[in-house]
């Protein structure tokens, strides 16, 4: 629960939380989801479930496949060890990947009370040509850090202090202005100012623009090569096994082995 401006975290075992659905269709009003945990899969359960939403819209297909296709050969290309080529059928399984990127509205850290606020995009929803998601866009305004937001999004919160990982509901009722937590991430993205806000908006592969290829997406502000990658997900370049560490609590919400449907 909140305590004024500060937050705390109480351990229930929960076996299912709420996410708000924020369709980039304004005709569609904006939901509550109810997603299950399953057993061990706490970390993976939304992800796994907002890649099936996602999956279920459909790719795109003619020219706006091919131009896609065409942007993710140049970001892989830059990924690849030296000698080694991309394939056409390396590029195929690329291109239908469906992988979801949370955007961080508050971070989890000790002036949140190691509970965050993310938003969650496909994360080639620019590169597929969704929508612009106003009201998403607008939530991200609100929180002091206005991005462009393609396609369906969704917010859901959680606690992380490195020791611990849990779950927590965000409903309707948390996107009220007087709800407690838009202080918070108003006050966090305002302390890393207005040039830093949009280094990281631009950084966001599921909003306007991408940086795959940066060290921690971008999220670290780490100018260094980056030809580390996560060996989990495959998916997540980094300089060097520090700035992995430091990037684990952003990262971990999103990271899925590739083996997984």
């Amino acid at each position: 629960e909140y305590m004024g401006t500060a937050l705390t975290f109480s351990h229930m075992a929960a076996k299912t939380f709420k996410v708000v659905f924020i369709p980039a269709d304004e005709s569609l009003d904006m939901e509550e989801w109810t997603i299950d945990i399953p057993e061990g899969q706490e970390i993976e359960c939304l992800t796994n479930r907002l890649r099936e939403h996602f999956a279920q819209q459909g790719s795109d297909s003619g020219s706006a496949r091919e131009e896609r296709k065409a942007k993710l050969a140049e970001t892989i290309r830059e990924k690849l060890p030296a000698g080694m080529s991309l394939t056409p059928d390396m590029l195929e399984h690329f291109a239908n990947q469906c992988l979801v990127e949370p955007c961080p509205l508050v971070l989890n850290r000790a002036d949140s009370g190691f509970i965050g606020v993310y938003l969650y995009v496909d994360d080639q929803g620019t590169l597929k040509r969704r929508p612009l998601n106003t009201r998403a866009s607008a939530i991200t305004a609100h929180a002091k850090c206005p991005s462009s937001v393609m396609g369906d999004a969704f917010i859901g919160r959680m606690f992380d202090n490195d020791e611990d990982f849990r779950r927590m509901d965000f409903t309707l009722a948390d996107l009220r202005g007087d709800a407690p937590w838009w202080e918070i991430a108003q006050a966090q993205n305002e302390s890393r100012g207005a040039s830093a806000a949009a280094e990281l908006a631009s950084t966001r592969p599921g909003l306007a623009g991408s940086a795959r290829t940066k060290c921690g997406e971008g999220f670290l502000r780490c100018d260094n090569a980056a030809p580390l990658k996560c060996s989990r997900c495959k998916q997540v370049c980094y300089c060097s096994a520090e700035c992995q560490k430091k990037d684990w609590k952003r990262h971990k919400a999103s990271c899925v082995p590739l083996a997984q449907p």
